[in-house]
């Protein structure tokens, strides 16, 4: 069942809360992925579905590029 935009407003105000629209790619800004290495606490970090793993170096000293089918040891 698919509901539409104006039922679910209806359906939120009925039981007193707020619509809020948001939107999300997938796909994190540079900026926040540039917080989430800064946040973690990683030892290493290995890019994966990105062509630019080089970006990446610009944030953390460890980054590891992986080719397609390549073995990886997280030490």
């Amino acid at each position: 069942m698919e509901l539409d935009e104006r039922r679910v407003k209806r359906w939120l105000d009925k039981f007193g809360l707020k619509w809020h629209y948001t939107h999300v790619s997938g796909h994190g800004s540079g900026d926040q992925i540039k917080q989430l290495i800064e946040k973690s606490s990683a030892r290493k970090i290995v890019p994966i579905h990105t062509e630019k793993e080089e970006y990446y170096k610009r944030f953390h000293a460890a980054v590891q590029q992986v080719e397609l089918n390549q073995s990886i040891t997280l030490q």
